[in-house]
């Protein structure tokens, strides 16, 4: 199987993913399963995330309640309105790079997840749906993440991402809503 560069598919696909991908801002609710090698069951939270001016808000609301901020500078944790930890892109590189796709994921930025991943399978569905699993050319990157699922219809709605320990976090976006400024 050839691979393909995640712009090449985006030139092919974007029209039909397009009205999920790079609106101002979008906003929805998720479920989150992370696997952990060595545990017998998973981990599983949920809550809502937005994303508006280059930045990811994700705001666990079960088990319980925290958010997660990803942007261009790093990641930050709050909880009770204050932060409690913090990665900058200077300190860790490797987190400033999840931080960047993690937002380029949620934002259908293209031209930056093109520069970390290759297509390495892509099937299309009834109803315009499609599944897709990109595998990382980083080699930052590619220390931690081992692939990524991406499945759709309108819009990104379900996401996996493999890590090379053996690790899964199995993400499920809904209630998507989306605009311009």
């Amino acid at each position: 199987m050839s691979c393909v560069s995640v712009s090449a598919w985006a030139e092919v696909r974007f029209s039909e993913v397009a009205s999920a991908l790079g609106a101002a801002w979008l906003e929805g609710q998720f479920q989150q399963q992370k696997t952990i090698v060595g545990l017998p069951l998973p981990l599983i939270s949920s809550g809502r995330f937005y994303v508006q001016d280059n930045q990811l808000r994700w705001l666990t609301e079960k088990p319980m309640q925290s958010e997660l901020q990803f942007s261009s500078q790093g990641i930050s944790q709050w909880q009770k309105g204050e932060k409690v930890w913090q990665m900058t892109a200077q300190q860790q590189p490797v987190i400033a790079t999840i931080s960047q796709l993690m937002l380029a994921m949620m934002a259908g930025q293209w031209s930056t997840l093109d520069q970390a991943f290759q297509v390495q399978a892509f099937e299309q569905g009834e109803g315009g749906c499609w599944s897709l699993v990109v595998v990382s050319k980083d080699p930052v990157l590619s220390h931690v993440v081992q692939q990524l699922d991406v499945a759709g219809c309108e819009r990104v709605t379900d996401i996996a991402l493999h890590e090379v320990s053996g690790n899964v976090t199995a993400l499920n976006l809904s209630a998507l809503a989306q605009g311009e400024q």
